[in-house]
């Protein structure tokens, strides 16, 4: 499907629609059918926007949206078939990533007031107090900031949160509280973060040479993760690498790397972002929203029952 526009994200899924925001036009939430021929483009309203917005985003869960914006901070949440999202947390914590656990559970990246490191934390719209810190999850190896960068995601299908470090070879894998159940590795051997960096005297650090990214977008569907591969492997084909991205599949509940394949850049334009479901692999390059069928080899981790009987 030609979208038109290279600013699109993916939001989610739910009730057999693809879910697309734009960081242009924050506020449009746009429904795609799962044959991608049909659109359906909705402007949210929020019941209260007098902020100086600088990254709103938006995610879809269940059968709600909600959009957010971490500097100010603020969340919103509305129902589906409603364009009115209504504020459901302010001035609660101030965050860089949200993870959707459920309609009033959320996961967070957010920085140290003293340091600046980055750490976990967890809201709870039903607790009090509704912010809990997690600071021993994430490791510091350099400088506790661009060392533990990294991407935070929540399993659609269940209440798994999982980070994966951006800069060396582990993802985490966490339940709805935080608590860790597995610290895992990808296949690359980039155990600790080849950064070098520069802190200033306001505490805020710059890169002071390129960094070697290991990691990039990933996805989760039930026990798979999918991981954009940012090294080329020692006996990887240099062309096939220059005109292909590398997805890498680990199992998210025990230490396994299950296989790797190529999505082809389509107009000299790479992958940009990727959404996996039971059937489907869809992703973002370029203009374009493509949609891959995944093939028995994927496909049987997504069939109900077999997840834990699996044939090694």
């Amino acid at each position: 499907m030609d979208l038109a526009l290279n600013s699109y994200y993916f939001a989610g899924t739910s009730g057999g629609n693809i879910y697309l925001g734009n960081v242009t036009t924050p506020l449009l939430l746009t429904a795609v059918d799962t044959a991608l021929n049909n659109t359906h483009v909705r402007r949210i309203h929020l019941d209260s926007s007098n902020y100086p917005f600088r990254n709103l985003q938006m995610q879809v869960k269940g059968s709600f949206y909600y959009l957010y914006d971490g500097s100010i901070p603020v969340i919103y949440r509305g129902i589906l078939d409603d364009t009115l999202a209504h504020t459901i947390s302010y001035m609660d914590a101030f965050f860089t990533q949200l993870a959707i656990v459920d309609s009033s559970s959320f996961a967070i990246r957010t920085q140290s007031s003293q340091n600046r490191q980055y750490m976990l934390a967890d809201i709870n719209l039903h607790r009090n107090p509704k912010l809990q810190m997690h600071p021993l999850i994430l490791e510091k190896q350099v400088d506790g900031v661009f060392d533990s960068d990294g991407k935070l995601v929540a399993e659609h299908n269940s209440l798994t949160i999982i980070y994966t470090y951006t800069y060396r070879n582990q993802f985490i894998v966490m339940d709805r509280n935080l608590n860790v159940q597995q610290k895992l590795n990808t296949i690359d051997t980039t155990t600790t973060a080849k950064i070098q960096t520069h802190m200033f005297s306001d505490g805020t650090h710059k890169m002071s040479a390129p960094p070697l990214k290991v990691n990039g977008f990933v996805t989760v569907n039930r026990q798979l993760l999918f991981n954009h591969s940012r090294l080329k492997g020692k006996y990887e084909s240099t062309k096939a690498w220059k005109r292909a991205s590398v997805i890498d599949i680990y199992r998210t509940d025990r230490q396994q790397y299950t296989g790797s394949f190529y999505v082809d850049n389509r107009n000299g334009e790479s992958l940009s972002q990727m959404l996996a479901t039971d059937q489907y692999l869809y992703v973002l390059s370029g203009n374009e929203l493509v949609r891959y069928r995944f093939r028995e080899p994927i496909a049987k981790y997504f069939k109900a029952g077999e997840a834990e009987n699996l044939i090694e």
